[in-house]
């Protein structure tokens, strides 16, 4: 095999190196969604082409820099800039599919990194690789069992995708013909009791105990709650009830690490009473009015609300709401009259819910699926 490395026209962005038209595609890695490349978001000219070096398709490249030996085959020709290397085959004796599988599971930053501004790999160090290779007829056996797993992957990853986009559609549908329906709104502090959480860090224990953290890292965008290991110790002096939520509960993070806001008030819905304690920037929201925080559970995650989210925000090193803002904002409320008559109840658990369910059954087949492949190829090729 030949390592070949890429080569950048200079200066980079300078336009006359690239052309719409044009059928060769010019690689970034922000290009590569999967192990084979289809398209890219630029295209090269005539003279950019002159400027690097053209792979054709059906062949395999490796990037050296930043993200350190992602490999992929391309199907389209395209150009190579300076941060990937061209590993072209001199022989038939290998499966590139399985050269890609096995070079893909190899730990090039652990073994082969060199430490800089950021890891990079050389073509040298690249070519003096060793690794066992089968028969061709047991190669490609190989690349086939694991491109039905990576295939199989790909398939839930775009249904969960598909899913996803159904959850948001409804969700923004329900919500909007509820606002002009309904057309009534209150000030959160009005529709909820709101307990704003302390300070808890002192009682952190890593020893399993009842009461598992609510923090800034235990929400997720899609507003599930991630159990990152941290529990409360119930036996501080410290320890509050007061800061326990109850079953139906929603609990909001009022600060995200970062400029995107995807947390910023998201909320968890709390599935048990006694089993979570609040930390602070957080905030536990008791419905006063009626038990109808499954619907505001959904509500929440609207973009009626996030948009509100977005104007009150304060954007620094952690972005954050203010208590006060939060309890402020007029949301639309929904009382047991209004979602009896409009059959909301029937609409949130037949369509958000259900869909719902079944993006955890995907997460939890993807999950699985993920483990089984890194499973065989650590059985396979270490």
């Amino acid at each position: 095999m030949i390592v070949k490395r890429g080569a950048s026209p200079r200066p980079i962005n300078d336009d006359k190196w690239f052309e719409n038209e044009s059928n060769i595609g010019w690689l970034r890695i922000s290009d590569i969604k999967n192990t084979f490349l289809e398209r890219t978001s630029q295209y090269l000219s005539k003279l950019g082409s002159s400027k690097t070096i053209v792979v054709p398709s059906g062949e395999l490249i490796m990037s050296i820099c930043g993200t350190l030996g992602k490999i992929f085959i391309n199907k389209i020709n395209v150009g190579l800039p300076d941060s990937f290397v061209w590993l072209k085959s001199i022989n038939d004796n290998y499966d590139k599919k399985f050269l890609m599988i096995i070079l893909g599971n190899y730990n090039y930053e652990k073994k082969l990194g060199q430490p800089g501004s950021q890891l990079n790999l050389n073509s040298n160090l690249i070519s003096e690789i060793s690794i066992n290779i089968p028969s061709l007829s047991e190669q490609q056996k190989i690349a086939k069992f694991f491109y039905l797993l990576d295939k199989q992957i790909s398939l839930w990853e775009r249904k969960l995708e598909l899913y996803e986009l159904f959850y948001k559609y409804y969700l923004n549908y329900i919500f909007n013909i509820t606002k002009f329906i309904i057309n009534k709104f209150s000030r959160i502090i009005n529709i909820f009791d709101l307990i704003n959480g302390k300070a808890s860090e002192q009682m952190f224990t890593n020893n399993i105990t009842n009461y598992k953290v609510i923090s800034i890292g235990n929400f997720s965008p899609c507003s599930e709650y991630i159990n990152d290991g941290n529990y409360i110790n119930n036996n501080s002096i410290l320890f509050d009830k007061k800061f326990i939520p109850k079953k139906d509960d929603l609990v909001m993070v009022l600060n995200d690490k970062t400029h995107k806001l995807d947390i910023l008030g998201k909320v968890i819905l709390i599935d048990a009473n006694d089993s979570y304690y609040i930390n602070q920037r957080t905030l536990i929201m008791r419905n006063k009015i009626c038990d109808l925080n499954h619907i505001y559970y959904h509500y929440f995650k609207s973009n009626e609300f996030r948009r509100i989210i977005h104007k009150i925000a304060q954007i620094g090193n952690q972005s954050y709401v203010n208590f006060s803002d939060i309890s402020n904002i007029k949301i639309q409320e929904f009382n047991s009259r209004n979602v009896k008559e409009l059959k909301i109840n029937n609409i949130i658990k037949k369509c958000l819910s259900n869909i719902m369910k079944i993006q955890k059954l995907l997460e939890e087949k993807l999950k699985f699926m993920r483990v089984t492949k890194k499973y065989y190829q650590r059985k396979m090729f270490i």
